[in-house]
């Protein structure tokens, strides 16, 4: 019987490299993100298996559960289980803090740092394991990179 991992930013980066290691270890990968073609080209990346696409924003709520049931639904899931997820989806880069409210990244920085992973580990209740990314990053840490990074970071710590 087979194995499935599921991790989420699976277009490009960690998320990416995560997805080929895991399929040449044998996993069959759902690969979830926001954009539907790095999704792709991830995909085309992994050695043979019973991988599939879901994309969504994490941080959707109701968009994340029904693309979660309709990709395990699907034939070829029923005999590999859903052991672990890699919550991994995140967005970077500055925010500073800024008068007009429109150009400050603050809410979206948070709505995909942290309640994408709220989501996506609530989405799965049922997973034995889950990895996070840069979980502890910023607890004990005095020479933290941002002020962002650490709000979001600790944040996870107990979700």
């Amino acid at each position: 019987m087979g194995k499935t991992l599921l991790i989420t930013g699976a277009g490009s980066g960690i998320g990416r490299a995560t997805a080929v290691r895991a399929a040449e270890d044998g996993y069959d990968v759902v690969l979830v993100g926001r954009r539907k073609g790095p999704l792709n080209q991830t995909l085309a990346l992994l050695k043979e298996g019973a991988h599939s696409v879901l994309p969504c924003d994490v941080a959707d709520r109701h968009a994340f559960r029904l693309g979660l049931r309709q990709v395990l639904g699907e034939p070829g899931f029923c005999d590999s289980p859903l052991v672990a997820v890699f919550a991994n989806a995140g967005i970077g880069g500055s925010n500073e803090y800024a008068e007009d409210a429109g150009e400050d990244r603050w809410n979206e920085i948070l709505r995909v740092n942290v309640t994408g992973v709220y989501v996506t580990l609530n989405e799965c209740k049922t997973i034995s394991h889950v990895l996070w990314s840069g979980k502890d990053a910023c607890r004990g840490n005095k020479q933290c990179l941002g002020a962002v990074w650490c709000a979001e970071s600790i944040g996870l710590c107990d979700i």
